[in-house]
């Protein structure tokens, strides 16, 4: 009983390690090409072997066992003919270390277990999961098989003192303990796989949605752009229409640039120069390009700013979220109103709030903001609000709305505090 113990106490580790790495990591790297990929499976593979010799356990006549073929056998047929040579390498050392008197017994066995194992991985690679589990069972009796065939060539009296414990215990636990391991990395790659195929066609679902909304968007002002200069040619326009048709079609062919400048801000996101930068110099900034804005709608500007707050950012990136949202806390105020731009520090955030008397939002609304495609005006693409998020969330900060309907809205960015020696 206590030899099962220790034998399920060991089967239970290897396999709880090999899960884990399958979640954590077998997605993250290429296995059989990638060299990183080889290094990181190698330490993970000789780390296994290692723990495995490193807590052995003994029949009652002081027969020492270890199930540390399992992980040599997993890694070899996952991994290839590399990544084995060099865990078995690492565990001839790690074997010489130990010492004692079954070291060269140990070789003598791995002289014949590579080869065999080796055997098997191209034919390995190509089985469906069902078929993996059965030849990696088929592979692990056979490696123990050989193990016990080498160990009785080798020690002649051991086959009257341990040959049916170790066929009715060792053998039958590698075989099931391969079988329950196989069968869990293969569920995991499969769901793995499913999860990557279902990122993929989301992605594909984005970008055919976004490719209509810019076609929309785009076609409108082209639309009007083009029957104006129809007008042109047939001649029928007096002066005074042609100067206000031509500024018409200079205002949708504007509405176009915007639409696509959008477009490639969200396609491109990148933070470009980062440095520490007042954050006040930025509201203000921002204040300055919204004015002649804000005042041609009817809406009054208000500064309420906190002292000394610096954070590092790059400054034309935060300078456009800024505007982006006070573009829209202004166009939220058909009826004029006023906009606050207000900064303050909590803990080790900057905050920068952007308030308006506006038309308000539902909880609805607040929760689709920065998703492609929505926004609340009827014209709009939603693309200026979804960069704002992306590049706030590049800088490590977080964009917080609060709105009630009637009444405005409140968009706060918070940004990580910049301080002296950081």
């Amino acid at each position: 009983m206590i030899i099962m113990k220790e034998l399920m106490n060991q089967m239970f580790s290897i396999i709880l390690r090999f899960i884990l790495y399958e979640i954590f990591w077998s997605d993250k790297i290429n296995i059989t090409e990638s060299k990183k990929g080889k290094a990181i499976t190698a330490l993970f593979g000789s780390l296994s072997i290692i723990l495995c010799m490193s807590f052995p356990f003994a029949s009652s006549s002081g027969f020492i066992y270890d199930l540390r073929y399992i992980p040599l056998v997993l890694i070899t047929l996952y991994a290839g003919y590399e990544v084995c040579l060099l865990v078995s390498l690492i565990m001839f050392g790690y074997r010489y270390i130990i010492g004692g008197d079954g070291f060269y017994l140990s070789v003598i066995i791995m002289i014949f277990v590579i080869p065999f194992i080796l055997f098997w991985v191209p034919r390995f690679r190509t089985c469906n999961p069902k078929k993996r589990v059965m030849m990696g069972v088929l592979v692990s009796f056979g490696v123990a098989v050989i193990d016990l065939i080498v160990s009785i060539a080798w020690i002649p009296d051991l086959f009257g003192k341990e040959i049916i414990s170790y066929i009715l215990l060792s053998i039958p636990f590698v075989t099931i303990g391969m079988a329950i391991t196989i069968s869990l990395i293969e569920r995991i790659k499969q769901n793995n796989a499913i999860q990557q195929q279902l990122r993929e066609a989301e992605k594909l679902k984005v970008v055919s949605q976004l490719a209509s909304s810019i076609a929309h968007e785009v076609r409108n002002p082209l639309t009007v752009v083009r029957g104006f200069i129809q007008l042109f040619i047939e001649g029928n326009t007096t002066p005074d229409k042609r100067q206000q048709y031509s500024k018409i079609m200079l205002e949708e062919l504007e509405r176009a640039q915007f639409i696509i400048d959008d477009y490639l801000s969200f396609a491109r996101p990148e933070i470009g120069r980062i440095e520490v930068i007042d954050v006040n110099s930025i509201v203000s900034n921002a204040t300055n390009i919204m004015s002649s804005y804000a005042t041609a709608n009817g809406v009054d500007i208000v500064q309420n700013l906190d002292e000394n707050l610096y954070l590092q950012a790059d400054k034309r990136k935060l300078t456009q979220v800024i505007v982006n949202i006070a573009k829209n806390a202004v166009e939220a105020m058909p009826h004029s109103g006023t906009l606050e731009f207000r900064t303050e520090t909590r803990n080790d955030e900057i905050l920068i709030h952007i308030i308006d008397e506006g038309i308000g939002m539902s909880q609805e609304q607040i929760e689709r903001l920065g998703f492609p495609f929505y926004s609340t005006k009827d014209k709009g693409t939603g693309l200026g609000m979804m960069v704002s998020f992306q590049i706030v969330r590049m800088m490590n900060g977080r964009i917080q709305v609060q709105s009630e309907l009637g009444k405005g809205t409140q968009f706060s960015i918070l940004l990580p505090r910049w301080k002296e020696g950081t």
